[in-house]
């Protein structure tokens, strides 16, 4: 009997619980299922980071007001709302004491608006130069709209005057490419606002609108300008000047300087050669077919570009 107790007592030890068979189960589910616990923690794990950042990200792309009112010109000046784009430069920008500047473009737009609404009277261009003049750096000042990628630019000014320099010229290319006044007047006035030296950029633009009103002794004048200041002249300001010509069929100007450029020791690029080659579709009011002007001006000015233009002509 007590024998028969004994053995009794042993099994029930031995006899695994209910616990430890609960236990040993939920412990071969973790093993079996590891890595699915791991990617769903991991995952977890980044969207709680997620939602913590968030108010951190959004207090640091928060659009300041001086940004929206640049949005709001860039809105209206496709549009053509010329004189609304003034309108809010001039009631909200420009007396607003804003630290910042605004951007190269929309220093373009209303450029083109101010000669677009003047009436001829290029003075009102004064308060473009002002604004500009009214920062010590200008182009550190213009701020970048997290909406919009920042220009990619190959010179970057270096000071306040090349800034100054660089807007300069590109308030004369709206003059331009937008307008039909004289570049020299409205050059005449930005520069006594902006009494910074101009940049080589700046007397190319001079250049372009030189060669449109075919106005030799100017053209002359910032040639001797280019040599004193930079001591040579640049194969691009050459290039201006011919194709600027030979596009108006003006070849004995065009001829006159190609020869210069030829005697200081430029080529002729890729891209005046094709100017001859479009300039030999037509005959001149003199009866010479543009095709013989063009090969004239080649051999007489740079032999060895006549082959390859021959040799166009021929093709074509």
């Amino acid at each position: 009997m007590s024998e028969s107790l004994a053995r009794d007592t042993l099994s029930k030890h031995l006899r695994p619980h209910d616990d430890d068979v609960v236990w040993t189960g939920f412990q071969q589910v973790l093993e079996s299922m590891y890595l699915e616990f791991t990617v769903a923690g991991v995952f977890i794990l980044g969207y709680m980071i997620v939602q913590f950042m968030k108010p951190l990200h959004t207090k640091a792309t928060k659009v300041s007001p001086f940004i929206k009112l640049i949005k709001t010109l860039r809105a209206e000046y496709p549009l053509g709302h010329h004189a609304r784009v003034l309108d809010i430069w001039r009631k909200q920008i420009v007396p607003g004491g804003w630290q910042e500047c605004c951007p190269l473009d929309v220093l373009r737009m209303v450029m083109h608006c101010v000669l677009e609404q003047c009436g001829g009277d290029l003075e009102q261009v004064r308060e473009v130069a002002q604004y500009v003049n009214s920062f010590p750096d200008p182009y550190r000042a213009m701020p970048i709209d997290p909406d919009e990628p920042p220009p990619r630019r190959k010179k970057v000014p270096l000071d306040g005057d090349e800034s100054k320099s660089m807007i300069l010229t590109r308030l004369l290319q709206v003059t331009l490419t937008k307008s039909s006044y004289p570049v020299d007047q409205v050059f005449k006035v930005l520069k006594g606002v902006l009494d910074v030296k101009p940049e080589e950029e700046t007397y190319e633009a001079l250049l372009s609108g030189y060669v449109a009103a075919q106005d030799a002794g100017k053209i002359d004048e910032v040639l001797a300008i280019l040599r004193d200041q930079f001591q040579v002249v640049a194969p691009k300001s050459y290039t201006i000047i011919a194709t600027g010509f030979l596009k108006q069929q003006s070849f004995e100007l065009a001829f006159r300087y190609l020869r210069e450029m030829c005697e200081v020791g430029c080529h002729l690029s890729n891209t005046l050669v094709a100017e001859l080659f479009k300039a030999s579709s037509a005959p001149t009011s003199t009866g010479r077919t543009k095709s013989t002007c063009a090969m004239d001006l080649v051999v007489g000015a740079h032999p060895e570009k006549a082959y390859a233009v021959a040799n166009a002509n021929s093709s074509a």
